[in-house]
């Protein structure tokens, strides 16, 4: 039993179609690995700079609050009288 050559042309035109959808697959799916990686990138970089514009300000409100909480106003206008003090009282 030997195939015709029809019957063989058929059979890889049939393979090299279901070739060329996996190669288009392919293909499409690195596409859209590339895309994904881009994003990912443009995203740590948006983080990063939020981190840094958030923490640059907000370090001087916490070192300002450790202030306080370790010489309360009270505390500072009893030692040294100023204005500020003098019309709290």
């Amino acid at each position: 039993m030997t195939s015709s050559p029809s019957r063989l042309t058929g059979a890889s035109s049939c393979c090299g179609s279901a070739l060329l959808k996996l190669r288009a697959q392919d293909l499409l799916i690195r596409l859209q690995l590339k895309k994904l990686s881009d994003l990912q990138t443009a995203k740590d970089e948006m983080l990063c700079l939020m981190v840094h514009d958030l923490r640059s300000p907000l370090s001087g409100i916490i070192a300002h609050l450790s202030l306080l909480i370790d010489h309360p106003p009270a505390a500072r206008c009893a030692r040294t009288p100023t204005p500020r003090c003098a019309a709290r009282t």
